[in-house]
């Protein structure tokens, strides 16, 4: 679990090196195999634990990481999240369902594509 929640960090930490640097939006790669793609596709992804099975237990690695670029680089700051439907595993395309997950990070993010 701490090595999740360093990664969770890595990410919030280079978001805010985005912003200071002078950007003024990041875009969240989930999506070609990156490490919240592992998280999310119920092929790859066989935990037990909070982060596996449900849907909901796969979204919370994406959701973490949205939380604390939030908090590193406030609430106002833009963030995209470039997300794939498909990963290429018949048994995941029925599990991601490719709206289900843009719904629920409407509120938190400024854009996903898909």
């Amino acid at each position: 679990m701490d090595e999740i929640h360093d990664l969770v960090h890595k990410f919030g930490d280079a978001a805010l090196r985005c912003k200071r640097a002078g950007f003024e939006v990041v875009e969240l790669h989930a999506a070609a195999g990156c490490i919240p793609t592992n998280f999310l596709s119920p092929h790859d992804n066989h935990r037990t634990d909070m982060y596996g099975g449900s849907l909901e237990n796969r979204m919370r690695l994406l959701l973490e990481i949205i939380a604390d670029m939030k908090q590193k680089c406030g609430p106002n700051f833009p963030i995209g999240v470039k997300l794939s439907t498909e990963d290429c595993e018949p048994e995941a395309s029925e599990s991601m369902k490719p709206f289900k997950l843009p719904k629920r990070l409407k509120k938190l993010v400024l854009h996903t594509s898909i």
